[in-house]
């Protein structure tokens, strides 16, 4: 089997649109150098001298961190967009693409995400725009609907599922008392001195 049909991810290990369409053979041997890994680990490897010479990616929150985390994602965006534009094998953003281009987990995207509305807003910003991507991609059957189902579910929230919740009035508030026990007694007191009705004949 070439290197061609194995590879899933470039140099700088992005995504290639395709990756999943390839027929494989369980009886093939020949694996080749495995490009798109060796992207993932050159990638990998260059955070980790990063972080073991004390730089490790810190997007503060702040205006200037805000800043530079959109830098950080606008440049895996356009080096998606120039890949695309001149190579033959077309590449998809995902999630962990983007964390690790970025040289953060996605832990810690999830974390930024709970500092304050502003910073909220911006990662939704940026999960919708790589889902929007991929989406497209599904529509036009260029990524099988299993992997595209299956991520949408892990990394985008999406459930596929045709469970549904009942939730009790006391969870949602809805009926929840108004009156204390004395009032609502004092309100029909009139009613309750009234004589008892006398028992039909029947």
């Amino acid at each position: 089997m070439s290197n061609e049909l194995i590879r899933k991810r470039d140099e700088h290990g992005v995504r290639i649109a395709g990756a999943y369409s390839k027929k494989y053979c369980k009886d093939n041997e020949e694996l080749g150098d495995m490009p798109d890994l060796s992207a993932i680990l050159g990638v990998a490897i260059e955070q980790l001298n990063v972080r073991k010479a004390g730089r490790i990616p810190d997007y503060a929150d702040n205006p200037q961190g805000i800043e530079s985390f959109v830098s950080a994602t606008q440049m895996y965006f356009e080096y998606i967009t120039e890949a695309n534009r001149q190579n033959d094998e077309k590449l998809i953003p995902d999630i962990e693409g983007w964390c690790l281009f970025i040289g953060v987990t996605k832990q810690t995207v999830l974390n930024y995400a709970k500092r304050n509305n502003t910073w909220k807003e911006l990662i939704d910003y940026i999960k919708e725009s790589i889902l929007s991507a991929k989406k497209q991609l599904a529509f036009r059957f260029k990524i099988p609907p299993v992997v595209y189902l299956n991520d949408v579910a892990n990394n985008h929230g999406y459930l596929n599922t045709n469970e549904f919740k009942i939730t009790t009035s006391s969870d949602s508030g809805i009926n929840a008392p108004t009156q204390t026990a004395a009032e609502i007694a004092a309100k029909h007191r009139t009613a309750l001195e009234l004589p008892e009705m006398e028992k039909p004949v029947l």
